[in-house]
Order: structure tokens, then C-alpha cells, then sequence
């Protein structure tokens, strides 16, 4: 445990694999990590199913979180230090020699960009601590499998099954999630504290919330960061409109700290998802990273008012650092996230999330009113399955909820319940939640003619794919492979464009998911995104990255979208594969056969499971498998033919 300087609490120091020691002040170990909120980071993995293909990715929310907050604090030191030590020479120094005006307006100008930036970088030492708390609790909102629990609220198969489904409630992402557990925490009063300093968890709130606004933030810091001055001398540095600019223009760029392409987020995770998969292709420079770090101003007259403004940005002798970042995170993409084996695995997970949250659902209702198993009988369900009842409880709000009822409910929506949970079903053990999903169809069929059906192939998916993830046997994928094609089929699927749907309604089913993966490497449709070079020869005058004359990879990047669409099933054994088309017809889909398959032959012990547990035939359910390989075949066509 080492000692802080003068006025400073002592520090905890954690080994760690990334960066070899992280330090964090006790007190602010002690107020937050310390709490069951954070320790449950502990049991949610930051790449969830990533291992099956890379053994060693096995790390947490938790050691990520610890690393994004000890490099949002080394992150801000550096910037500080770079905006002292070159940033105001050499806008002094331009203003002074170069800047095209004369006598006091000159003096004017210099006195108005000088002070402006000093009270900025003063405004972010005081919000260190509100830094370093916003890094880490960024992730407080994940649950159970990460981002696949997300990915399974875009599942196509919510929007297109029985009606009733698609009016279900479903959970809010992780950062809406994130910014009520912070505000509950405010709230109620909790003491977070800082190197001795109480932390102001509202301006952890508002720094979260432009963090992850897309339209929070151009309101804020494209509309309000940009401080105005009469020309006409008089008090600059210590009005109160310049004060209240410093904090505005201090929050603004923490959040690009926590969320843009250079953040301490991405910074922290392609290194560390690099290093425990084994891919070293995320490799980058994080020390010459923190070292290019500052802030970029700008600052113009005009006849009657002085201007200027400030955004994170990197020194231009920093791009070569940014864009060997940019690559690392493409890479770790191309290697990893994009891997074929493990987005299919994934492409499993989400839909076994997807049907427990419609099943959660149907409970938590249960529980109320006893439609069809009984209030009892449905609280005896949910509180043996603790991942249902967090998935359930989550659903239907948190708004009302304390934080320590918001503990409670985030303590069992982890990975290990959520596999519990699967074990007990994948190994025939769940025949009562089987048996409601099954009670379910019946009590549906009346208002839906398609329910019935509809829960029975709910309930083959459920076990048939809880079984492939627990013992490592995935089902076969039709896998995309035209880079130029997929990007355009995935705006059409998420726009909900009524042809794509109207294909989904034809051909998905609960044995039949169609998921994806589309990223951006340079986003610059939002502002927020870019990167700003800070140049000396011109400092008032910041360019994007993509047009430094240091820029090598930037410009090849601008608006590029890497993706990858998959169309996952179990098929038989004696399934045909594969879909003729014309010779001048570019080949969109591969096949990759599942380990599943072999599992499926006639007279399989999982058939007897299967009819244990949902009250169907072999002879029925090998022709409930054929009829979703064909459907399967035909919503491969069918997306071809739109595009």
C-alpha cells in the first residue's frame, strides 16, 4: 500500500495483467468498488462466450471497469500537462507573432484564449474525482452475458412473434441502465468519496448521460460549449459566464474521455481483450497514448465578439499512435468479435436470452394475476430461477425501485445464473418450466392461432440450445460474405423496413436467428467522434484527423462499416446444404456445419429429453429441425433477392 503526497489519502495498488498497477485512492476503493453493486462486475464476463474459441477470455466487467478508471485518471494528468506545456506557449506564441490583428485587440484575443483554456483545465482538476468514479461505474448497467443480453432485444424473433409477445416490456440497455443506478445512488444520499473530497454524483449523472446521448451531447457541447465575449475589453477569466462555460466544456470533454473513438473505454479493452484471447493483433502503445493526449482550441474574431472553443483532441505528432489504435480495434475485430465460431455461439446465447425474457415476462404477469399456472405456482418458478426473476423484475422498471432493492435484483442477473439456469434445462432438469412454456401455447391458441405451435418450437429451442452452449456443441450457420451487400441488409433489418419484416415473419422462428455484427472504426457523423489534431504552427485552427498531413490510415477508414450477418438453426445430420445460384451472382452465404448435428441422429438420448420436457415425438421433432433448415435456406434466399 503506498503513501499520497500531502493532503492525500493512501492508495490502493492492484496488480493487473494490462497495466501491470493500477492505482486508486482507498477511500474511493472503499465508497465504491468495495460495494455489491461493483463486486457483482466479478461474476458478468466481458466477452461472454469468447472462451470456447479463446480459452483465456475469461476476464470480467470488473478488472475492465478498475482499468477504465485508472485510465481515465492518467488520461486527464496527460491532458492537463499537454495543455500546459505546449498548447498555451504556442497559442500565446502565435497570437503574439502570426495572428493577423493589431494593438489591443491582439492583447484582447491572447488574454481571452489563454485564460478561457486555463479555466477549462482548472475545471477538470476540480472534476478528477467525478472522472475517475463516471470510468468506473460506466459499466455498473451490464448484466448476465454482457452485450449479447443486448443483442437479444434486437432479436428479430420479438418482432415478429405472436402479438401478445411483441407487447411484452423489454430491459433497457446498459448505459440507460447505468445512469439510474448512479442517479439512485444521488438520490439516496450515498457518500462517494476522492482523495478526501466528497464526489458530486450528479455531475457523474450529467457526465454519463453526454457520454452515451448522442443528442444530449450536440445539445450541450456543440450548442452551449462555445463561449462568446464582447469584444470591448473587460473581466474574462474569473465572470461567471466563463466559469460556467469551464464546467460545461470540462464535462463535455470527460465524456469524450469515456465515449468517442479515442476513449479510455476502448483503450482499456482492446489491450486487455488482446492479451487474455492471445490475439496480439490489439497490441497498441497505451503509454504514447496518455502521452498525446490534450486539448484542442479554437478561437476567432469577429466585428463584435470574440469566440472559442475546446475538444479533446491529440497532438499531431500523437496520429500515428491514434491510428495504430483505430487498426488494433479492426483487428481484434477481424480475429476475435467477428470470430465465425464465436458470434455463432453467441447468436445461440442471444436467443436462449430472448426466449427467457419473453418466458420472464409471461411469469412475472403470472405472479399478479395467475392466469396460467397460479400466483403461486409462478413465484415457486421464479424464485427457482433467480436469472428469470432478475430478468423479470428488470422488464417491468426500476424506477421505483432503492438502491438496495437495485442491488438485490443485479446480484442474481449475472453469468452465473444465467448458466445455472441453462444446466438445469440443457440436462432435462426443467420439466416445470418446460411444462408453463407448453401451458403457455394452449392458453395462447384461443387469441393466436399460431401460439401453440409457436411455444412448442419455443420450448425444442430453449432446451436444444441451452444444451449446445453448455457442452460446446453449436448449431449450423449460414454465415454472410459480401462486405458490400451486408452493411446494406443490416440498415434495412434495423429501420424495420416492412419487406425485410414481412421476409422475417415468413421464415424466423424460435429454431431459426437471424443476428449480426456492424461496427464503424472513424464514426464521423458524430461530432462527438471525431479527432481533432492539435498543430502549433496553427493552434487556433484544429483539423480532423483524416486531414493531418500525418495521416496514413484515417483517410482509408472515413466511413467504412465492417459487419457480418449470420443465420443460425440446428439441422440433422441428413440435412442438404447449400443454395445454387447463377455464376454472375456474388456468393453471400457459406455454410458452416454445427457439432449439434452429430448429436441429432435417430435415436439420440436428446430426444428423449426433448419429449420429457415439451411432449414431442422424435418423428416430431426431426421434422420440426427440417422444416427450420428449410426455412432457414429461404430466408437466406429471400434476403439475397431483396438486396
Amino acid at each position: 500500500m503506498a503513501h499520497g503526497g500531502a493532503g492525500r489519502v493512501k492508495s490502493k495498488i492492484i496488480k493487473d495483467v494490462v497495466h501491470q498497477f493500477i492505482e486508486l485512492p482507498s477511500d474511493l476503493v472503499a465508497t465504491v468498488v468495495d460495494r455489491p453493486l461493483f463486486q457483482r462486475l466479478r461474476r458478468v464476463r466481458q466477452l461472454s462466450l469468447a472462451d470456447y474459441v479463446y480459452p483465456g477470455a475469461v476476464h470480467t466487467r470488473f478488472e475492465h471497469s478498475l482499468g477504465v478508471a485508472y485510465t481515465m485518471r492518467r488520461a486527464l494528468h496527460h491532458v492537463v500537462k499537454n495543455v500546459e506545456e505546449i498548447v498555451l506557449p504556442a497559442v500565446e506564441e502565435y497570437i503574439e507573432n502570426e495572428y493577423p490583428l493589431r494593438g489591443g485587440v491582439k492583447r484582447r484575443l491572447q488574454e481571452f484564449a489563454t485564460l478561457l483554456v486555463k479555466d477549462v483545465v482548472q475545471a477538470l482538476g476540480k472534476m478528477e474525482g467525478e472522472a475517475v468514479v463516471a470510468a468506473l461505474l460506466h459499466d455498473s448497467g451490464h448484466i448476465m452475458a454482457s452485450h449479447i443480453a443486448e443483442q437479444a432485444l434486437r432479436d428479430p424473433l420479438i418482432m415478429v412473434a405472436p402479438k401478445v409477445l411483441r407487447e411484452l416490456p423489454l430491459i433497457e440497455e446498459h448505459e440507460d441502465l447505468t445512469i439510474k443506478i448512479v442517479s439512485r445512488m444521488a438520490e439516496e444520499g450515498v457518500e462517494v468519496l476522492y482523495n478526501n473530497r466528497p464526489v458530486d454524483l450528479w455531475k457523474v449523472v450529467e457526465i454519463l448521460r453526454l457520454a452515451y446521448s448522442r443528442a444530449e451531447w450536440e445539445r450541450r457541447c456543440l450548442e452551449d460549449a462555445e463561449y462568446h465575449a464582447p469584444a470591448s475589453p473587460g473581466s474574462l477569466g474569473g465572470s461567471a459566464e466563463a466559469s460556467r462555460y469551464a464546467t460545461t466544456a470540462a464535462m463535455c470533454i470527460i465524456a469524450q474521455l469515456l465515449s468517442s473513438s479515442i476513449d479510455v473505454d476502448r483503450a482499456d479493452y482492446i489491450l486487455r481483450d488482446s492479451i487474455h484471447t492471445g490475439s496480439l493483433s490489439g497490441i497498441y502503445d497505451i503509454n504514447r497514448y496518455y502521452a498525446v493526449l490534450t486539448l484542442v482550441p479554437e478561437a476567432r474574431h469577429t466585428h463584435s465578439a470574440l469566440k472559442a472553443s475546446l475538444r479533446l483532441g491529440v497532438l499531431e505528432k500523437g496520429v500515428t499512435v491514434v491510428e495504430n489504435m483505430l487498426l488494433a480495434r479492426i483487428y481484434m475485430y477481424s480475429d476475435v468479435y467477428l470470430h465465425d465460431v464465436s458470434m455463432i455461439y453467441s447468436a445461440m446465447l442471444s436467443r436462449v436470452i430472448s426466449l427467457l425474457y419473453i418466458i420472464a415476462a409471461h411469469l412475472h404477469a403470472d405472479a399478479r394475476e395467475g392466469i396460467v399456472a397460479g400466483r403461486e405456482e409462478a413465484k415457486r418458478l421464479l424464485e427457482k430461477y433467480p436469472a428469470l426473476d432478475a430478468l423479470a423484475r428488470l422488464q417491468h422498471g426500476v424506477d421505483n425501485e432503492g438502491l438496495h432493492s437495485l442491488e438485490e435484483i443485479l446480484s442474481t442477473a449475472t453469468d452465473d445464473a444465467l448458466f445455472e439456469a441453462m444446466t438445469r434445462i440443457a440436462f432435462g432438469r426443467a420439466e416445470d418450466l418446460a411444462g408453463y412454456t407448453i401451458a403457455l401455447g394452449e392458453m395462447l391458441q384461443s387469441t393466436d392461432r399460431r401460439a401453440r405451435a409457436w411455444y412448442r418450437e419455443a420450448c425444442l429451442a430453449l432446451h436444444l440450445l441451452s444444451y449446445g452452449i453448455v457442452a460446446r456443441r453449436h448449431i449450423d450457420a449460414l454465415i454472410s460474405g459480401s462486405e458490400g451487400i451486408v452493411p446494406r441488409l443490416i440498415d434495412a433489418i434495423e429501420s424495420e423496413s416492412p419487406h425485410i419484416t414481412g421476409l422475417l415473419r415468413r421464415s424466423t422462428s424460435p429454431l431459426v436467428a437471424l443476428s449480426w455484427s456492424s461496427y464503424k472504426p472513424y464514426q464521423k457523423d458524430h461530432a462527438g467522434s471525431r479527432i481533432y489534431v492539435f498543430r502549433k504552427r496553427y493552434p487556433l485552427e484544429p483539423v480532423e484527423i483524416v486531414s493531418s498531413d500525418q495521416a496514413r490510415v484515417s483517410r482509408e477508414l472515413e466511413g467504412k462499416s465492417y459487419s457480418k450477418l449470420l443465420i443460425t438453426y440446428p439441422a440433422l445430420n441428413s440435412t442438404v446444404q447449400g443454395m445454387r445460384q447463377r455464376r454472375d451472382e456474388p456468393q453471400i452465404w457459406r455454410h458452416r456445419r454445427g457439432k449439434l448435428s452429430q448429436d441429432l441422429a435417430r435415436g439420440s438420448p436428446l430426444y428423449g429429453m426433448l419429449e420429457k420436457s415439451c411432449g414431442v415425438s422424435e418423428e416430431e421433432a426431426r421434422k420440426t429441425l427440417q422444416t427450420a433448415s428449410s426455412r432457414a435456406r429461404e430466408l437466406a434466399l429471400d434476403l439475397f433477392r431483396y438486396i
